[in-house]
C-alpha cells in the first residue's frame, strides 16, 4: 500500500475538509479550530477525539453513468428514515463527504440541495493529493459505486481505502469479490436498500467495523506485492515461453503506470 494512506490521530483532524463540513468555532486562546470530531476540553491544547462525534462516510466517484451515484443517495435517504423511526431520543449523526469531478456532479448536488435530511449531511468536494489520504484515515468506512464498463477491471479507490485500514461497502459487478470479501473486509450490495441495511447494521455494530479494520490491517501485512508476484504471476513465466514472458511483463507494467497516472 502506498506509504501516505493509513488510519490517522485525531490531532490530524484540522485539515481543510473537516474545517469546510464540521467547524463549530475556535476554542478561546487557541488558534485551532475545533471540529464535531475533536475538542479541547480543558483548554489545555491537548486536541482529542470525541466520543459523540459523527460518523463519517466517504465515498470517490467520477460522477459518470458508470457509477450511480443514485445508489448512495437513495440508500442515504433511506438510512435517513430508519435512524428517525428506530433512534428517536439518541439519533445519529453522519456526515457523508463525496470526492471526485466529472460531468454529472452538479446535477447530483442540486439534488442533494432539494433533500431534508435529519441526521445524515452530504458535502461534495474536490481534495488535494495530500488531504485524501487523511480524509480516509479519518473515515469510518468507505462506499464504492464502481462498476466497470467491461466488468472486468478493479477500483483502485478501494485499494486506496484498503490502505488506509478503511472498510468498503462495494456495490456488486462480475469481478468485485477479487477485493471484498464479505464480512472479512467489506460488505456488497447491488440496491439502495441492500446498502442502507449494510450502513445501519455496522453504524449499530462499531465493533463489527473494528473487526473489518483488523482484517484489512492482517492481510495487508500478510499479502505484500512480492509475495503476490510469487504466487500469482511468477508460475505463468515457468509455463510460457520467453516471447510470452516479456508481453506479459509489459503488460502488468503498462497497467500499473496507465492506474497511477488515471488515479493521481
Amino acid at each position: 500500500f502506498e506509504k501516505d494512506f493509513g488510519k490517522v490521530p485525531c490531532t490530524r483532524y484540522q485539515t481543510p475538509f473537516t474545517e469546510a463540513v464540521a467547524t463549530t468555532g475556535k476554542n478561546k486562546g487557541s488558534k485551532e479550530p475545533l471540529t464535531d470530531y475533536t475538542v479541547d476540553p480543558k483548554s489545555t491544547f491537548k486536541i482529542i477525539e470525541k466520543k459523540t462525534r459523527p460518523f463519517l462516510l466517504v465515498s470517490s466517484t467520477s460522477w459518470t453513468p458508470d457509477e450511480d451515484f443514485s445508489l448512495l443517495l437513495h440508500a442515504l435517504i433511506l438510512l435517513d428514515q430508519q435512524i428517525t423511526i428506530e433512534k428517536t431520543e439518541s439519533a445519529y449523526k453522519i456526515i457523508c463527504i463525496v470526492t471526485g469531478k466529472g460531468p454529472q456532479k452538479a446535477l447530483y448536488e442540486e439534488k442533494i440541495k432539494q433533500l431534508k435530511l435529519d441526521h445524515i449531511h452530504i458535502r461534495t468536494m474536490w481534495l488535494e493529493a495530500e488531504d485524501y489520504p487523511v480524509l480516509l484515515g479519518c473515515a469510518d468506512l468507505g462506499v464504492c459505486l464502481h462498476t466497470s464498463s467491461s466488468g472486468l477491471d478493479l477500483p483502485m479507490k478501494v485499494a486506496d481505502m484498503f490502505g488506509s485500514g478503511l472498510p468498503v461497502c462495494a456495490v456488486k459487478f462480475n469481478c468485485i469479490g477479487e477485493l471484498i470479501e464479505e464480512n472479512q473486509n467489506g460488505k456488497i450490495f447491488e440496491t439502495p436498500a441492500q446498502l442502507c441495511n449494510n450502513l445501519y447494521q455496522l453504524l449499530e455494530n462499531p465493533v463489527e467495523i473494528a473487526k473489518l479494520r483488523e482484517n484489512i490491517t492482517k492481510k495487508s501485512k500478510e499479502e505484500r506485492w512480492e509475495k503476490q508476484w510469487s504466487a500469482k504471476i511468477e508460475p505463468l513465466f515457468e509455463k510460457q515461453n520467453r516471447s510470452a514472458k516479456i508481453y506479459i511483463v509489459y503488460m502488468v507494467v503498462l497497467a500499473a503506470v496507465v492506474a497511477r497516472c488515471y488515479w493521481t
